[in-house]
């Protein structure tokens, strides 16, 4: 919704459901067992299937942070800064390893191959990721 609410509509009932609020950027995990939500001032992750599961970062600078792609594995999050792509592993709630993995703004995950793929002084760049 352009106020920033995030709803979940069930066709089988009809029901509406507003899940997050102030959302600026979602994405669906490749499964579509999970949703993140990038929020004005933090990040909260919901699981869709059978298993309830929750996790609110408050992480750092969240507020320039300008999207969020999802890695293969669905417990790991890539997440777009102006000047940086950092990578958020779902359990670590300390954030001791959200470390930049690539210096730029550029940058689409390819999951079959593994691989995140950026521009930097207009070159570019991939970055794999072992399995």
């Amino acid at each position: 919704q352009d106020d920033g609410g995030l709803y979940l509509y069930t066709t089988r009932d009809g029901a509406l459901q507003k899940i997050a609020s102030d959302v600026k950027e979602f994405a669906f995990s490749r499964d579509a067992s999970m949703m993140a939500a990038l929020e004005h001032k933090s990040l909260e992750v919901f699981s869709l299937g059978g298993k309830k599961e929750y996790w609110r970062f408050n992480l750092q600078d969240v507020e320039t942070a300008r999207g969020l792609q999802w890695y293969k594995d669905g417990r790991h999050l890539f997440i777009m800064y102006p000047d940086e792509i950092r990578f958020l592993d779902l359990d670590d709630a300390s954030q001791e390893n959200f470390k930049a993995v690539a210096k730029t703004a550029r940058a689409i995950y390819a999951p079959r191959e593994n691989e995140l793929y950026f521009l930097t002084d207009g070159k570019l760049f991939k970055l794999g990721f072992p399995e």
